[in-house]
């Protein structure tokens, strides 16, 4: 068992995971973007509220706070317990529906856009995360966003098809010696090839609860807030299967941005 591929079929062989057999997705492979797979009831929207508030808090008295220009991140979350209430709803349907096997967050990271005058950079580009293709992510908004206040894009092709990238990221530590776009950016050309093709750009924005689970090689961006709108404040985790189960979703094997890792690698337990 060397490669990222060969782990999740070891995964799925040995899960105690009562998996969905009416899931639309037979495996994680099937995923692009999917913003409705979510049982999103009055007590997940007032759960969200609730972890709103608390990572407002943190982040206005700047608590265990990481500072970027384009964004603030709140590194110091474990004492939220807003947040494992969340994993306690989310992950179990993640597993069911999706991996149908054991799951583990990866990267956990809150933040919350900044007013930003510079040129784009980082994850503020059209780019792909060039992520193992067992790698998932999920998106959830803190606070209502539209496209003027930072919100995330991505790029739909025609009959809303969703264009995935390939990637040769095949096991972990292993030198990546090709990416289809160097630098997993996505040159202007390109873009403009798509757009002939009838491609476009669709914005996530909505009220607090607005989610997303995602491919990371989908062709996305983050935007910048425009003056006099209230930044975007979302929370991302980075999903990938696993062989171990845990006592709890957030446990020592949940990194956050400090110290600084690898985002586009994880560990084959």
């Amino acid at each position: 068992m060397n490669t990222y591929a060969e782990h999740y079929k070891e995964c799925r062989a040995n899960t105690d995971i009562k998996s969905n057999k009416d899931s639309v997705y037979s495996s994680v492979y099937d995923l692009t973007i999917d913003t409705d797979f979510l049982t999103a009831d009055e007590e997940y929207h007032k759960l969200v509220g609730r972890l709103s508030k608390k990572i407002a808090d943190k982040i206005d008295n700047d608590i265990g706070c990481c500072h970027r220009d384009v964004a603030t991140y709140l590194n110091e979350w474990r004492d939220i317990e807003e947040i494992t209430e969340l994993t306690d709803l989310i992950m179990p349907q993640i597993e069911q529906n999706v991996f149908h096997c054991n799951a583990q967050i990866e990267f956990l990271m809150p933040y919350r856009n900044n007013f930003y005058e510079g040129a784009p950079e980082a994850s503020w580009l059209w780019h792909y995360d060039d992520c193992p293709k067992e790698f998932i992510k999920f998106v959830a908004y803190l606070n209502e966003t539209s496209e003027d206040s930072g919100c995330l894009q991505y790029v739909t092709g025609p009959g809303n098809s969703i264009p995935v990238l390939p990637t040769f990221r095949e096991a972990p530590n292993k030198p990546v010696m090709k990416q289809y776009f160097a630098g997993s950016r996505i040159p202007s050309e390109a873009l403009r090839s798509l757009h002939d093709q009838g491609a476009h750009s669709a914005s996530l924005v909505g009220p607090p609860g607005t989610y997303a689970l995602f491919t990371p090689n989908i062709i996305h961006r983050a935007t910048s807030p425009k003056p006099n709108t209230t930044p975007r404040e979302a929370i991302f985790f980075f999903i990938r299967p696993t062989l171990k189960k845990h006592a709890s979703y957030i446990n020592n094997d949940v990194h956050s941005i400090l110290p600084e890792r690898n985002v586009k690698q994880y560990e084959l337990d």
